[in-house]
């Protein structure tokens, strides 16, 4: 009869338990008691969990966990180095102190898969991604274009003016057949020489209004010009022309802007020309300058670049637009609209001209100290570049060109001390380390780093119907033994 009710109520223990076990474990997982990140910089242990103070990451009542708050300037002196994911000092965070510390000791990175670089093009059918196959023919915008080559982008960013933005423009030039020359800059006012005898100057204006309006006023005179005093290797530039005005060297030496003649546009003994008077040594000598060409000392220098043989004047009033003119000798001889990428022969020169970026408001990005890529197309009188990232709109069609992308994981390998005890192990991108309690996995979102690695780590809290579940699991397994024993003594006695 005993045993009839330990069997009984052993079973009823057995199947409460499975209920509230399994009951316990689906669902929606329990909220840990803390979770956070682990900042570990090479070969300095840690046990300091941190994340971002908010009523959303509040823990659980009944935390068994001493949870700190401190200020971000103060979680930074904990750190030999500023941890990679402190960025704001006036944040506030709540800390836990682990019951081990963990140290990082080698950081080395896995590789992944492997995307091809590809041009992704978006118009009315669809989208579609075209693998960069230098060489091979792609439909972009109703033209046909031969994909060139990748290579490391230079130009312009958009950049406000109170950030130090300032109107730019970016040119190519290519003298008959050779090579083109890029990534020449001009800011708004420039006069650049881009050959012995062609001279380029951009202008940003207000609208194709205003650019029609100031190219209609033809080249501009004296105004175009300045001199210059040089000095120990620097050059002091003057724009004014103003009778009387000069400048004292740090040697004496005295130079007066004395006379200014204009004389005839193509040059020679009646050109352009301005008179110094130099004062050195108590004597007065005049020194006469021709334009565009300096004294016979290299100490005063007359810039006038209206007078180059051929000059490019260019009018921006919107990004990827730019009116062009062209002069000989002074006198017109071309003009129009150039838009971005395209080309143009600049009249009967041996010149073709390329209009690759204009902004009203940029800075520049030297090639050199890029770290962008970009692919360079080529079409008929049509040189397109695509920097990664940007998405070019065209005429019907929005282009983006995404470069060869090579998956990197970190596998960190960290030493775990506790109790005396040290233990080591690998930590990859999907594995889960546990250790006192806690679980341990890469953050996500942390990015590559070569001193540092991010671990997110979670305290569990175990469900109360799980905890009672497994005792009642445990009791009535051990009462249906105690039950099985009793009926296998019972069944030995004599009769």
């Amino acid at each position: 009869m005993a045993c009839r009710a330990g069997f009984a109520i052993g079973t009823v223990f057995l199947v409460t338990g499975a209920a509230l076990f399994l009951g316990g474990s689906s669902g929606a997982p329990a909220a840990p008691w803390f979770f956070g990140e682990l900042w570990l910089p090479l070969e300095s242990p840690s046990q300091l969990v941190v994340r971002p103070a908010s009523p959303e990451t509040e823990g659980p009542d009944g935390s068994p966990l001493e949870i700190v708050p401190l200020a971000g300037q103060d979680v930074m002196t904990l750190f030999p180095d500023a941890p990679p994911r402190l960025a704001n000092l006036q944040q506030a965070y709540e800390t836990v102190l682990l019951p081990f510390a963990v140290t990082l000791k080698a950081i080395k990175y896995e590789t992944g898969e492997s995307t091809p670089a590809r041009l992704r093009l978006s118009d009315g059918t669809g989208e579609r991604l075209v693998p960069f196959e230098a060489g091979e023919a792609v439909l972009i915008a109703e033209q046909t274009f031969a994909m060139r080559e990748i290579r490391s982008w230079g130009g312009i960013l958009p950049e406000p003016p109170e950030s130090g933005g300032t109107p730019l423009a970016v040119v190519a030039l290519r003298r008959m057949d050779g090579p083109w020359t890029e990534d020449i800059v001009a800011q708004h006012g420039d006069w650049l020489r881009l050959d012995a005898d062609l001279v380029f100057r951009f202008l940003w204006v207000g609208s194709e209004e205003e650019a029609l309006q100031t190219s209609a006023q033809g080249m501009p005179g004296l105004a175009s010009a300045r001199w210059g005093v040089q000095e120990h290797g620097v050059m002091n530039w003057f724009d004014s022309f103003l009778i009387g005005s000069g400048l004292e060297l740090a040697d004496g030496t005295a130079v007066v802007l004395s006379e200014v003649r204009n004389g005839a546009a193509g040059g020679g003994p009646d050109g352009p020309a301005i008179c110094f008077k130099v004062l050195r040594d108590g004597a007065v000598e005049d020194v006469w300058v021709a334009a565009n060409s300096a004294s016979e000392d290299g100490l005063l220098h007359f810039s006038y670049p209206a007078l180059a043989p051929y000059v490019v004047l260019g009018f921006a009033w919107d990004a990827g637009a730019m009116r062009f003119q062209l002069y000989r000798d002074g006198k017109e001889t071309g003009g129009g609209l150039l838009t971005t990428g395209e080309i143009v022969r600049l009249g009967s020169l041996p010149y073709t001209f390329r209009l690759d970026q204009v902004l009203e408001s940029a800075v520049y990005l030297r090639r050199e100290d890029s770290p962008l890529q970009e692919a360079v197309l080529e079409g008929e009188n049509r040189i397109l570049r695509f920097r990664q990232g940007e998405v070019v709109m065209l005429p019907g069609c929005a282009v983006e060109f995404q470069p060869r992308f090579e998956e990197l994981t970190p596998v960190y390998t960290l030493e775990i001390e506790q109790a005396g005890e040290t233990r080591a192990l690998a930590l990859h991108r999907d594995t889960v380390a546990h250790a006192g309690g806690w679980t341990m996995q890469p953050a996500a979102g942390a990015g590559p780093s070569e001193g540092w690695a991010t671990l997110y780590l979670e305290l569990p809290a175990a469900r109360p119907a799980r905890y009672w579940g497994m005792y009642a699991l445990g009791a009535g397994g051990a009462i249906l033994a105690a039950a099985g024993l009793a009926r296998m003594h019972g069944r030995r006695r004599p009769g």
